[in-house]
C-alpha cells in the first residue's frame, strides 16, 4: 500500500533473508562458544547466547556483556508487543468488516 508492489516485495524478501542469515550467524557463534567453554546447552536462550558471546569475546567488548543482555531483552519485548498490536488491529478490522457486511 505504501511501498508499491515490487519495492515492497523486494524489501520483504531482502529483510527476510537478512534476518535468517543473522540468526544463523548468532546460532553458529553461540554453538562455538558453548563447545569451546563446555557450557550447559539446555540453559541457553537468546539473551544467554549473546551474554556468553560477549563474555568470551574480545576483551574490549566484555565490559558491555550485562548491558547487551538487557538490550536484547528490551528488543525482544518490543518485538512481542509489536506483534500483539498488529494482531489486535488485524482482528479488530476483520471483525468490523464482518459485522458491517453481515448486519448493514
Amino acid at each position: 500500500k505504501y511501498s508499491g508492489l515490487w519495492l515492497g516485495l523486494f524489501l520483504l524478501v531482502f529483510f527476510s533473508v537478512l534476518s535468517t542469515y543473522l540468526m544463523h550467524v548468532l546460532l553458529r557463534t553461540a554453538e562455538a562458544v558453548i563447545v569451546r567453554h563446555q557450557l550447559d546447552r539446555s540453559k541457553i536462550d537468546y539473551t544467554e547466547a549473546v551474554f556468553n558471546i560477549m563474555k568470551y569475546g574480545p576483551e574490549s567488548l566484555r565490559i558491555y556483556k550485562g548491558k547487551v543482555k538487557h538490550t536484547v531483552n528490551v528488543f525482544l519485548l518490543i518485538t512481542q508487543v509489536g506483534f500483539c498490536c498488529v494482531y489486535i488491529l488485524f482482528s479488530a478490522e476483520n471483525i468490523k468488516y464482518f459485522i458491517e457486511t453481515t448486519w448493514p
